[in-house]
């Protein structure tokens, strides 16, 4: 795992954006071939990383979303499906929304047109000072946040 940065993650797109670029795409076409890799990462231009929903922060709810991603033949995206573990249970759907929404504003190479892209979302709390959001090769990110104090 590869801490990115500790404060106001979403400044740090850009360098997430580079190590995608420069890592992950050369390699898994390289290694893989473009049709043939099980994540379909390479296809990733640009993410939008969906944010930790307030409704779970206040429930402390911890878990792993995976996104499955089908592009569409202008490589927009088609359909988003996405399947929540977690000790709590059933609670998808408090990902799901935001999650949603950040696969559609993310954009994908045109050359992956009908492909499926999966991604998974780890969300985790930080108790001490730490790294916001970290990545692992090659389609893991970690997202973590404070949980929400509610006043007794």
């Amino acid at each position: 795992m590869i801490p990115i940065f500790n404060s106001g993650w979403r400044t740090a797109i850009p360098l997430i954006h580079t190590l995608l670029v420069l890592t992950v795409a050369p390699s898994a076409s390289a290694q893989l071939g473009e049709k043939d890799s099980p994540s379909g990462i390479e296809c990733l231009e640009r993410l939008e990383v969906p944010n930790y929903p307030a409704l779970p922060r206040q429930a402390r709810i911890q878990g792993t979303l995976t996104v499955k991603v089908q592009l569409s033949d202008q490589s927009s995206v088609k359909s988003v499906e996405s399947t929540f573990q977690g000790l709590s249970g059933r609670t998808n759907t408090l990902f799901e929304v935001d999650a949603n929404r950040a696969m559609r504003e993310s954009r994908f190479l045109k050359t992956c047109a009908s492909r499926p892209v999966t991604l998974i979302f780890h969300y985790e709390f930080r108790e001490t000072e730490g790294p916001l959001f970290a990545f692992r090769y090659p389609n893991e990110f970690w997202i973590r946040a404070a949980p929400v104090l509610v006043n007794p």
